[in-house]
């Protein structure tokens, strides 16, 4: 049976804007109008105790630790939500990822630094994710060598431009999922106005799927991954018998789809991966997300059978099911997986979930359409709202949202009461309340609609307590007022590499301002930027960069400058007329007037 999908997004657009608040008699259908209420007050009154009793209980309370593998490989545990490993050989050390920014990098490199003096010759990195590449350049500047390679997947350039277009969208949704920020409002970037997400250029790509170093005396054998990522890459080191994993293997149920936001991942490839990793017969296995090390060749062995086998089980089964003409929904009731399975602890779903996982599966064969017809030209959230307000106002006079509110409560009722007397939850009650409830707020703006509607979240972080992404993405819902100020809003222009920030110029572009067959260009020459020269035409309400343009081309306006300046002409820090006569900008074709109408149309 279809179920009409609210989502919780929903709260978002209730705090951005302005509410009109209703005192609702829930027997009589009257309206009183009252003073307005604000939500953050309305969310502060409630206690969050029962979902969320302290901080350690939406996140792990990690404690920092080096942990002594085997002779010559440490790794560092609890500076980051990932780990950083070190291998230590003859002539020098070797670490693989960075942790998340450099404050932790350079907690984690002191620590390091108390075992080895050794120095720095390469880091490998297993992936693109910032928790693996945020320290590196702090530790090649901690180890004063501009000769350390750093080495990873080649299409680890391609996955980071991804990442990039959406930076300010990820910092939003990383914390939602984390509770965390990718940088503190106070680290060195944030204070002094330079990219926090830089990172040192790769000096090394792994071209194919597999690539040997020797290093510091040592054999590291690299192998590319897919699976988390599509850039992994997993290490082996033969003389050890040591694998590191990175996040192509977790503690926990793999994380199929991330809900913050991925493109969806490769299930067969990623299984296939985790049986390339199992052939190693591994001594040692190391991962980037927990506080574990384990050891033991058999233990390692079961692992990762049980690990790649249940991907498997996911993906085949989902694909079975729609093959036989099944629905989504219907899929997601079909697909469990084996009892023997469920009750692995290394398969807890504390991470990655089930009905996730079959979305995202669903999703990656074929994509947004659902197969219901109804969806082919839906309506649009509100007004779906306004038209079940419509159906159940009745007696209610425009005020259907009381019914769905009342309904919301029984339900909420009904599964506190079973959660009482039998020890469960009832989540399909939870689940189908809380629609009513978002919908309830947001038609009415009411405070007890709102007091409603986080007290179904709260019992649902309460049902849903093991899976630490649900229950931080409630806690960040239930909080959310309080805790906007606290997300550390990456930018950019301000905060990518410089490479990056070209790139995704033309995703600022104000389409809104342009006018039919309005064509204008700008030829860019930044003087320390290691790359090629770039153009960029308004064409069509388009922005095109032109990489390496022909200079002999006719450029409305001509620039050179260097990064930092370009970085503050487009973010309007600086006026272009200020960065000529400082010396900081020159102006080789147009007027200040032609280069001040060109970036009009890109948001600063």
């Amino acid at each position: 049976m279809r179920v009409f999908l609210v989502t919780l997004l929903v709260l978002y657009s209730l705090y951005v804007n302005t509410c009109h608040c209703q005192q609702e008699d829930e027997q009589q259908a009257t309206v009183k109008d009252t003073p307005c209420e604000t939500p953050e007050c309305v969310w502060e009154e409630i206690s969050v105790h029962r979902a969320i009793p302290s901080k350690q209980a939406r996140m792990i309370a990690y404690k920092e630790a080096v942990i002594h593998v085997t002779d010559g490989v440490y790794v560092a545990t609890g500076y980051s939500i990932s780990n950083m490993v070190m291998i230590e050989g003859e002539d020098g050390v070797v670490f693989i990822d960075s942790l998340k920014n450099p404050e932790q990098a350079l907690a984690a490199h002191e620590e390091f630094r108390k075992i080895t003096t050794k120095p720095l010759k390469a880091i490998i990195l297993t992936h693109f994710h910032r928790d693996q590449i945020g320290g590196v350049n702090a530790l090649i500047e901690a180890n004063n060598d501009s000769n350390v390679q750093v080495i990873a997947h080649h299409s680890m350039e391609t996955e980071r431009l991804r990442f990039a277009r959406l930076t300010t969208f990820n910092s939003r949704r990383l914390f939602q999922q984390f509770g965390a920020n990718l940088v503190s409002s106070d680290s060195k970037c944030m204070t002094e106005g330079t990219p926090c997400l830089d990172s040192a250029t790769v000096t090394t790509t792994v071209e194919g799927d597999t690539m040997t170093f020797n290093l510091i005396g040592m054999r590291f054998e690299t192998y590319h991954t897919p699976g988390e990522t599509g850039d992994h890459l997993s290490v082996w080191i033969p003389s050890k018998r040591v694998l590191i994993a990175g996040d192509n293997v977790r503690f926990a149920f793999p994380n199929l789809y991330a809900v913050r936001g991925t493109p969806s991942r490769d299930l067969v490839g990623w299984y296939k991966s985790v049986g390339i990793l199992k052939s190693f017969r591994a001594e040692h296995l190391i991962v980037s997300h927990s506080m574990e090390v384990i050891s033991g060749e058999a233990k390692i062995s079961e692992i990762l059978t049980t690990y790649r086998d249940v991907i498997q089980f996911i993906h085949d089964q989902t694909v079975r099911a729609m093959n036989d003409g099944y629905e989504v929904d219907d899929i997601i009731d079909r697909v469990q997986i084996p009892r023997h399975l469920a009750n692995n602890p290394f398969l807890a779903e504390t991470y990655g979930t089930v009905e996730w996982s079959i979305r995202g599966i669903i999703n990656s064969y074929i994509g947004w359409f659902d197969g219901y017809i109804d969806g082919l030209f839906p309506l649009t959230h509100s007004k779906k709202v306004n038209f079940m307000n419509d159906l159940l106002s009745g007696n209610y006079g425009d005020r259907g949202w009381v019914r769905m509110a009342n309904r919301a409560k029984v339900g909420l009722h009904r599964s506190n009461h079973n959660l009482e007397k039998n020890g469960t939850a009832l989540f399909d009650e939870l689940r189908w309340s809380l629609q009513l409830a978002l919908m309830a707020t947001e038609i009415s703006g009411s405070n007890k609609a709102i007091k409603l509607t986080k007290q179904i979240i709260d019992a649902l972080a309460v049902a849903t307590h093991d899976n630490q992404i649900a229950r931080n993405m409630y806690w960040y819902y239930i909080n959310r007022c309080k805790l906007e100020d606290s997300i550390v809003q990456l930018h950019p222009i301000k905060h990518l590499p410089i490479s990056e920030v070209l790139d995704v110029i033309s995703l600022r572009f104000k389409a809104e301002l342009c006018k039919p067959f309005l064509v204008r260009s700008l030829y860019v020459d930044l003087t320390d930027y290691r790359g090629e020269a770039n153009a960029f035409i308004i064409r069509n309400c388009i922005l095109e960069r032109v990489v390496a343009p022909d200079i002999t081309s006719q450029f409305d306006v001509s620039l050179r400058t260097d990064s930092k300046t370009w970085r503050h002409l487009l973010t309007r820090k600086s006026h272009i007329a200020d960065a000529v006569m400082l010396g900081q900008a020159q102006l080789l074709r147009g007027t200040h007037d032609d280069f001040l109408k060109f970036i009009a149309f890109i948001d600063p």
